[in-house]
């Protein structure tokens, strides 16, 4: 933003406040910037609208860290479950690698030859 919009801004600011002695008082200091003024800058932002972009923008950095410091600690979550596995600390566990529950019995017939 520009000196001249800026000065724009807060005119219009103290203008629709009703801040008469203020106004007159920023007329007499801003008069470089508002001489070279002819008509309202091409686009130009009130005071309301340049707060309400900044408390947006806080808004969207704080949801942005908290994001990422989620996303760290999930990485750094994975991390120590792969260092433990490669420690040997950690076996996998599928299901074919589990210990029998029951030992199963030969039929007697298999070891008794007398039929």
């Amino acid at each position: 933003m520009s000196g001249v919009e800026a000065a724009y801004v807060v005119e219009s600011y103290l203008l629709k406040n009703h801040y008469h002695r203020s106004l007159a008082e920023f007329r007499i200091e801003a008069a470089p910037d508002l001489s070279s003024l002819k008509s309202a800058p091409a686009y130009v932002r009130t005071v309301t609208n340049i707060l309400d972009e900044c408390i947006a923008l806080r808004v969207e950095q704080r949801e942005y860290l908290q994001q990422k410091a989620s996303m760290e600690k999930l990485v750094e979550g994975m991390q120590e479950l792969l260092a433990s596995y490669q420690a040997g600390l950690l076996l996998p566990r599928s299901p074919s690698c589990r210990p029998p529950t029951t030992i199963a019995c030969a039929p007697r017939q298999l070891f008794n030859n007398h039929g």
